[in-house]
């Protein structure tokens, strides 16, 4: 029997309004944001990234951690973000694609490590989550 569009999942997301609620997701909607995520942002086995944001959120899970294991590439997961460790993180775990939200964005740059990091390897760094 096919049950890809049955309920999947529940995350949070703030949508347009950016007050969180929760959607319930398919299988199907899931993969295909994936497979969408993957074929437009070209990432492949190669590709890096860290998450910092919580599963239960459209950006920690759905966003990018998903596509990138499609992909057979490597997710790094930390618990917490601080500046200064996330900035250590990529560039030792050798990160190439990042998605944080904009606050996480202004306090990275706001860091005095941030203008002796040496993000070489860093192809894309994608933003989400502000209100509209």
């Amino acid at each position: 029997e096919d049950d890809t569009d049955e309920p999947w999942l529940m995350i949070y997301t703030g949508g347009t309004t950016g007050k969180p609620k929760g959607v319930v997701l398919t299988d199907r909607s899931v993969y295909w944001n994936a497979v969408n995520t993957v074929a437009t942002w070209q990432l492949t086995e190669a590709d890096v990234t860290l998450t910092v944001m919580p599963m239960f959120h459209t950006g920690g899970l759905n966003a990018l951690t998903l596509p990138i294991l499609m992909s057979g590439g490597t997710v790094v997961c930390i618990q917490s973000f601080e500046a200064e460790r996330l900035i250590h993180t990529l560039e030792h775990e050798r990160c190439t694609v990042v998605l944080l939200v904009p606050t996480m964005y202004h306090l990275l740059v706001q860091s005095p490590l941030f203008k002796g990091a040496a993000f070489r390897l860093i192809r894309a760094f994608i933003s989400g989550g502000a209100p509209c």
